[in-house]
């Protein structure tokens, strides 16, 4: 099955390096590309590519906040000229972190791990993930949080656990129920 891809970059020469190396990976197709982070939104959530290849400095913005815009979250390789942001990036459960000039070969593993994850239906969000990341994020107890209904907050979990390809990363799916079940 055809991995469907993604670019988002400002830099033009960046991104016909990345097309020219994903053109040579088989079983990988580039629905579009994007240089900024309003085109990246209206990119992302219209051709719903299952990978997204994510500059960080991106005029408009920055790459968490194509993230933070966008209904349709595909699975996150970040591609950069910063090494400063690999922190940040793996805690919004990128799959990987290049360094410009990108590389054939850690293109092709990063590629050949979101291929393995689609087919694995992994990233998923289990309650038992879910309650500790919505703890973590609270810093106390589900228990303790009067606000919250247990059950459905497990309800959402499960939801969002079965809603399939591409699957939610973890820290967003959180952000979403404590949107739903936090006041404020």
């Amino acid at each position: 099955m055809t991995l469907r891809v993604a670019i988002v970059d400002d830099e033009k020469p960046a991104r016909d390096r990345l097309k020219r190396l994903l053109a040579a990976m088989p079983d990988v197709a580039l629905v579009g590309e994007a240089g900024d982070v309003a085109s990246a939104v209206e990119l992302i959530d219209r051709e719903r590519p299952e990978l997204c290849l994510l500059d960080v400095q991106i005029p408009g913005g920055d790459g968490f906040e194509v993230l933070r815009l966008v209904e349709h979250l595909p699975q996150v390789v970040f591609t950069t000229a910063f090494d400063h942001y690999a922190v940040r990036a793996f805690e919004v459960n990128s799959l990987d972190y290049l360094l410009k000039p990108v590389h054939r070969e850690r293109l092709q593993n990063a590629v050949h791990r979101a291929q393995q994850a689609r087919e694995r239906g992994t990233g998923g969000v289990d309650a038992g993930t879910m309650q500790r990341l919505l703890e973590k994020q609270m810093g106390a107890p589900l228990a303790q949080q009067p606000s919250i209904q247990r059950r459905d907050f497990l309800a959402d979990a499960a939801r969002f656990t079965l809603r399939g390809v591409p699957p939610r990363p973890p820290r967003r799916a959180v952000l979403l129920v404590c949107r739903r079940h936090l006041p404020g």
